[in-house]
């Protein structure tokens, strides 16, 4: 009879010991979640943030926002794709590329690390850097292609009409930075 109450104790005290794990686990992946949740959260306001002051076309807000986000997180594919982004309409603009001379080089660097980073095994931004990607048609590297092609344009013209060395020279610099784009 003893032997009958001490293997009911044990088999109740089993259930209430796996019950209590289940429990356990249980808010263990609440907690997770929630955090997860909490920290997506804010990693998302930074870039919507960003992404409105681009809708605005205020493209010095969103360079000072990027490079604050990027400074937080210098690893974050999406924060490196709209660097690129943010920096290549910066190269684009004329009143703004004189603020940062090497912006559509900044650019380049920036979308080579976003892809990278964003493609690498384990990344779990990686479905939202290609949909990003995708949504602006590749516009960042086709904006610096461009921009580098045209600069040589220019610095063609230039060196033509005046005889200038160093302008043949800095075209061919940019018909190569052109180049390594459009190879990427």
């Amino acid at each position: 009879m003893k032997q009958k109450i001490t293997k009911q104790k044990q088999k109740q005290q089993t259930l209430i010991f796996k019950k209590n794990q289940k429990n356990l686990n249980m808010k263990k992946i609440i907690f997770s979640g929630i955090l997860a949740f909490l920290m997506f959260g804010l990693y998302g306001q930074d870039i919507k943030s960003i992404q409105k002051s681009l809708d605005k076309k205020d493209i010095a807000g969103a360079k000072t926002q990027i490079d604050a986000l990027n400074t937080k997180e210098p690893n974050n594919p999406v924060a490196l794709y709209y660097k690129s982004k943010i920096y290549a309409m910066i190269a684009a603009d004329d009143k703004l590329k004189s603020t940062v001379p090497d912006a559509r080089q900044i650019a380049y660097d920036a979308f080579q690390n976003a892809i990278t980073k964003g493609t690498a095994a384990g990344s779990s931004n990686k479905e939202y850097l290609l949909l990003s990607i995708n949504k602006d048609f590749y516009a960042p590297i086709f904006d610096l292609y461009t921009g580098w092609y045209q600069e040589g344009a220019t610095y063609i013209n230039t060196g033509a009409s005046t005889s200038s060395k160093p302008a043949f020279e800095q075209a061919m610099n940019a018909f190569k930075n052109s180049d390594m784009v459009g190879h990427y």
